[in-house]
């Protein structure tokens, strides 16, 4: 007899600790705050500034990095590694490094990277 009123006892200590946690310490059962993501909204912004391939800046001065993807932080290494090709517009003044990004480019087709891959496979 003595053994059940110790297990009650127990399981009675145990439903109030279970019960009145929250009383005690209400953010006990919160998500920490760096894992809280805000909550999107659908919005037009104006991309003013490409940083680099995974990151712009947006007319409100914020930064934007894209979720899911990381990319090269200098194009001449996306150029260079197979991933974008060099392209000038005719009639506009000319690059500052377009020797540099040329040179990458070809590369990046004599070492059958990225998108120079298929190239290689079909000779």
């Amino acid at each position: 007899m003595k053994w059940i009123l110790t297990i009650i006892a127990a399981i009675v200590i145990f439903l109030t600790g279970f019960f009145t946690r929250n009383i005690i310490n209400p953010q006990s059962s919160l998500p920490s705050q760096s894992i809280l993501s805000p909550t999107p909204t659908r919005s037009i912004f104006t991309v003013v500034e490409v940083l680099d391939g995974d990151t712009i800046r947006i007319d409100t001065g914020e930064l934007v990095r894209y979720l899911g993807i990381d990319a090269p932080e200098k194009n001449e290494k996306m150029i260079e590694e197979g991933y974008a090709t060099f392209y000038t517009i005719p009639k506009t003044r000319k690059l500052k490094y377009a020797d540099r990004l040329q040179r990458a480019q070809q590369w990046a087709k004599d070492h059958h990277n990225g998108m120079w891959l298929e190239e290689w496979k079909t000779k």
